[in-house]
C-alpha cells in the first residue's frame, strides 16, 4: 500500500477511496501485569484515506490497516478512468 492508491468500498463498488497517508500508530497500555510494570507500547499500522466518490465524497477517514482491508479492495491499475 503506498500513497497515491485507489480502493473501492466492497460493500458498493461507486464509492472508491485514495489513500492520502500511510503510518504507524503507537498504542500505550499501563496493564499491572506487564513485565516489570513497565507499561506496553503496541505498533499499530494505520492509513489515511479520503473518499473521493459517493455520497460521502470529500470526508476523510482514518483505518487500522486491518480493518481496512475488510471493507475496501484495491482498485486494479488502469481498471478506472478517472477522466
Amino acid at each position: 500500500m503506498n500513497k497515491g492508491d485507489l480502493y473501492s468500498f466492497k460493500k458498493d463498488g461507486s464509492v472508491l477511496a485514495l489513500v492520502t497517508k500511510v503510518f504507524k500508530r503507537r498504542d500505550f497500555g499501563n496493564d499491572l501485569n506487564s513485565f516489570h510494570g513497565f507499561p506496553s507500547i503496541s505498533i499499530v499500522p494505520c492509513v489515511k484515506v479520503l473518499i473521493v466518490t459517493g455520497s460521502s465524497k470529500g470526508i476523510s477517514a482514518v483505518y487500522e490497516l486491518v480493518e481496512f482491508y475488510e471493507h475496501y479492495s484495491k482498485v486494479s491499475e488502469g481498471a478506472h478512468d478517472c477522466r
